[in-house]
């Protein structure tokens, strides 16, 4: 019995070796065997007819260490004219489930790009220039000649390496305000068009001189469409980590929300968003401020300057009703310290709210003779102010403002 036993072991050991050297062979030898350079053309219609987009690419190889895989050089997806480039890679890795092929699905279990250059526009309407994927609809019955057509795509994971994205935005400035993404890293989990995914980004935001911001987001979004890119519908809820980002770079995104004309300087945020990316979405930020300078020409004549401020704030817009809440505010303007609350109300109306609740600690009047708002008083009473009150300390200011 025990013989018997031994030979079946032995047989089994045998069986399991020559299996794993013929996939050893294969593994090195068939990507020299099978030239699938041969099906570069199929490959690029196929992905050009699926994205809507020409699509080329340099070189491909096959790739079957830790499963079936392509490796593509030089990929390039164009852009909706034609004559530009969406997207450019130096190098893109696709592992694939072979056995849903059969069932017209593509399930892809890793995607890799390294070095990828991408290039977004944004209209005057806020439409992107993202590609629109064709998704064949499922029918009840399909000839047996029928064409292949795709009818699910999935991919377990999406990496992408080391990128750079730029984007020229007309929906905020009609020349194109040029946003500069470079360093980017991004993890993409469960992908497949019409179902929730998470996705994980860290990158460096471009502000010129040789200086970034660092960003850092999480994200999952829900009810990207399979037809086409619309903001309106995509549900995203997302943490970030915003460090040193510009107050004066990207002004044009949030000066018509603010009451006051232009803000300049150096910001932290920690934001938390819920909503799509219209026009129904609330946003809690925590802020703090490096040095900054705010220009309210309504109020005064040369800027106010902060030499650090903290607070959060809330903002919050559905269906076409924009309001900020500053709470916690607490600023330092040099000489005193400003303390309290603001909510600005339905801010995209002509006839919007404001409540104020402040104050700040002891300063002297000729140093806060700068912060009196001359253009708006009367101009006997700010000659007086100017050129009478020479001496004298507020112990003690408070504003409550409603209007």
């Amino acid at each position: 019995m025990n013989r018997i036993h031994h030979k079946k072991r032995k047989f089994f050991l045998i069986s399991l070796a020559i299996f794993l050297s013929l996939a050893l062979a294969a593994t090195i030898f068939l990507p020299y065997v099978i030239d699938i350079n041969n099906y570069k053309g199929f490959i690029e219609t196929k992905a050009g007819e699926l994205l809507n987009r020409r699509v080329s690419i340099e070189q491909i190889q096959l790739h079957l260490i830790n499963g079936i895989g392509i490796r593509c050089v030089g990929v390039v997806i164009g852009d909706a004219s034609g004559k530009g480039r969406f997207i450019s890679a130096k190098d893109m890795l696709l592992k694939f489930k072979p056995l849903p092929l059969l069932k017209k699905e593509v399930a892809i279990r890793k995607i890799i790009l390294e070095h990828p250059r991408i290039n977004l526009e944004r209209d005057p309407e806020g439409k992107f220039s993202f590609p629109t994927l064709k998704i064949a609809k499922k029918k009840k019955k399909e000839p047996a000649a029928a064409k292949w057509k795709l009818s699910r795509l999935s991919i377990d994971r999406i990496l992408i390496r080391n990128g750079q994205v730029r984007l020229i935005d007309r929906a905020v400035y009609d020349k194109g305000l040029p946003i500069k993404i470079k360093e980017l890293n991004l993890s993409i989990e469960k992908f497949e068009l019409g179902r929730p995914f998470d996705l994980i980004l860290d990158a460096q935001l471009d502000r010129g001189k040789h200086k970034t911001s660092r960003i850092e987001l999480s994200a999952r979004i829900v009810g990207l469409d399979k037809n086409t890119f619309d903001p309106a519908n995509i549900k995203l809820t997302a943490q970030a980590k915003i460090r040193d980002w510009d107050l004066t770079a990207f002004n044009a995104y949030y000066k018509k929300y603010l009451p006051w004309d232009n803000l300049a300087g150096l910001a932290n945020f920690e934001l938390d968003y819920q909503g799509n990316l219209t026009n129904d979405f609330k946003l809690e930020a925590k802020v703090v401020l490096g040095a900054a300078r705010l220009i309210y020409n309504k109020l005064y004549a040369a800027p106010v300057s902060v030499r650090a401020g903290r607070g959060k704030i809330t903002v919050t817009l559905k269906n076409d009703r924009l309001d900020m809440h500053i709470n916690s505010i607490n600023v330092d303007c040099g000489e005193f310290n400003i303390t309290g609350d603001l909510l600005l109300g339905n801010l995209l109306s002509p006839r919007h709210s404001i409540k104020l609740r402040a104050a700040c600690s002891p300063f002297s009047f000729e140093y806060g003779k700068r912060y009196i708002p001359y253009e708006v008083i009367p101009a006997k009473v700010s000659d007086f102010i100017k050129h009478s009150v020479r001496q004298g300390t507020i112990e003690r200011l408070s504003v409550n403002l409603d209007g």
